[in-house]
């Protein structure tokens, strides 16, 4: 495997995430128009270190550091030197008071850390090549429609990214390999295995407990972004790699020992 290439491989379609950055209503058209930047979370990310090198062979570290930053160390092993290979990403933390340090602060700067550390090792570096992508209007009931907003125009409405023209820069080229049919992929179609490796309901409340114990008045937002994001209706149905995911995203990384930190602080 060459780890290098399978590292800045590009993203599936459905794996990219799009944020608006601009918006408006044409003076002279007097239509709607938005422009879309492209990126990827935590999770896809992630899903990418953990494909090809599986859950136990890369690592992160995080830190905070007395200049209000956060600096996230990500740490893989290469096979072939035999030894660990860290790159690192570090990030402002944007307080909108000047109040002492929020959870949420520390954990918007520890995301954005960790994805440069990612973007060292090649990950969806290719995206920074991507300024913006048009959007296409739909309406609020389209699938993964994103809303736009202008106070000053004073317009609200709803677009997906027109990414027509520069698929090939964007994509992975999905390649198609028809299988034979045989007796035992038959009876999968007619009884599809879609039990398999699925946590249970066990493991899906002691989920829930610990990200209701870590966020007491968010947890259920947290938990229905989850579902949304793999697509699933109960935490009951979530895969043993998905578990694993989950423990090791966001609502880990604002785990922070930051007490000493804010003592000084103060």
């Amino acid at each position: 495997m060459d780890i290098r290439k399978e590292l800045e491989k590009k993203f599936d379609e459905n794996q990219l995430k799009w944020r608006v950055q601009s918006c408006g209503l044409s003076k002279g058209s007097g239509k709607n128009w938005a422009k879309l930047t492209p990126y990827l979370d935590v999770i896809t990310i992630q899903e990418r270190l953990n494909s090809i090198f599986d859950w136990d062979n890369w690592k992160t570290k995080e830190y905070i550091n007395e200049n209000h930053s956060v600096t996230v160390e990500l740490i893989l092993w290469s096979e072939r030197k035999k030894e660990w290979i860290t790159r690192t990403g570090t990030s402002d933390i944007v307080e909108k008071s000047s109040q002492a340090l929020s959870d949420n602060a520390i954990k918007t700067a520890a995301t954005s850390a960790f994805k440069r550390a990612a973007a060292c090792f090649g990950i969806g570096l290719y995206l920074k090549e991507i300024k913006e992508v048009w959007g296409k209007e739909v309406t609020k009931e389209t699938k993964d429609a994103i809303k736009c907003e202008n106070k000053k125009d004073k317009v609200e409405f709803y677009v997906i990214p027109d990414t027509e023209k520069i698929k090939d820069k964007l994509f992975e080229k999905i390649q198609i390999q028809e299988k034979p049919k045989t007796k035992e992929s038959l009876n999968e179609n007619i009884i599809p295995l879609y039990k398999e490796n699925q946590i249970g309901r066990k493991k899906a409340i002691e989920l829930a407990e610990e990200i209701k114990k870590e966020f007491p008045n968010q947890y259920e937002t947290i938990i229905e972004n989850f579902k949304n994001h793999f697509r699933i209706n109960k935490l009951e149905e979530l895969k043993e790699n998905e578990l694993n995911l989950i423990r090791q995203s966001d609502f880990q990384l604002i785990q922070l020992k930051y007490k000493e930190f804010k003592q000084k602080a103060n």
